[in-house]
């Protein structure tokens, strides 16, 4: 994932980091410690947070492995990871070395890295964790063997992916502009060569890599009347508005009126519900 403007559509502006970190991180939070506990983390572990973006997952992580255990957060986006030390050092100014740390002596860190070829050492993780990261994955099957290959061998090691299907939403009443949103981001991930429907396919995918995974579905439910969760179709489209539009996908008069019904709905449907599709996947290894 060198190419990292590539690969992730929703790219590095400030808006979708804030997204990202403000929204999206609270809308799966309960779902990602449920998914974490799942699937086996423990005190005293040594993890990995792959795609980790602007660090809220490796920081529950660390809460759950403690001080007795490690964690590390890589992520192809160098801007998301200069938000993670900022957290991590309360905002002071850190230079940041592209290459992986050959030593990890802090509970928290954060290194910039390929998903596919982290440089990490072999056997050297026993947790290693993805959130929403293989929808943009060209070669899904080389970033599980990677998680593989970081895994504590004898059985030990466990890795663990997370993802939703952007061919599950739903939206009580149903809405049409974010069915319009829907369809354009499917588009634009497949335009990526990536799939937007990899979160059912993950379970085979670790089959497919002798490995003898756990699968699990659930929903995440967004009310309407709950801010700012409800504001999250909005802002992935005021992210998605250049790739849409310069993909022609809508047309910029269609694009105005599906932001202003995504507001409506966002804003005055308090009985409105969105609820979108997971999947969660672990394994020893």
């Amino acid at each position: 994932m060198h190419n990292h403007e590539d690969r992730y559509i929703l790219g590095s502006s400030e808006k979708e980091l804030e997204r990202l970190d403000n929204i999206q991180s609270l809308v799966f939070q309960d779902k990602t410690f449920e998914t974490l506990r799942l699937a086996g983390i423990k005190p005293g572990m040594k993890c990995l947070d792959l795609g980790c973006g602007t660090g809220n997952v490796t920081s529950l992580m660390k809460d759950l492995v403690g001080s007795d255990g490690k964690v590390v957060g890589l992520d192809a986006n160098p801007d998301a990871i200069s938000i993670c030390i900022k957290k991590k050092h309360k905002d002071k100014t850190n230079t940041i070395s592209p290459s992986p740390l050959s030593s990890i002596d802090n509970n928290i860190d954060f290194i910039i890295g390929d998903i596919y070829n982290t440089e990490l050492e072999h056997s050297s993780f026993d947790f290693i964790y993805s959130r929403l990261l293989f929808q943009h994955l060209q070669h899904p099957s080389k970033a599980i063997k990677e998680m593989k290959r970081l895994a504590s061998n004898n059985n030990n090691g466990i890795i663990c992916t997370e993802d939703i299907d952007h061919g599950l939403w739903l939206s009580y009443p149903h809405d049409l502009h974010l069915e319009k949103l829907r369809k354009c981001l499917v588009r634009l991930l497949e335009l990526s060569g990536s799939d937007p429907y990899i979160a059912r396919k993950i379970y085979k995918i670790f089959l497919q890599n002798d490995l003898k995974p756990t699968g699990d579905s659930y929903s995440v439910c967004i009310p309407m009347s709950t801010c700012p969760h409800n504001m999250m179709g909005v802002s992935m489209a005021e992210t998605l508005k250049d790739k849409i539009l310069s993909n022609k996908l809508i047309s910029y008069e269609d694009f105005d009126i599906m932001l202003h019904g995504l507001k409506e709905y966002s804003n005055n449907s308090q009985d409105g519900l969105v609820t979108i599709m997971g999947f969660r996947v672990w394994s020893n290894c």
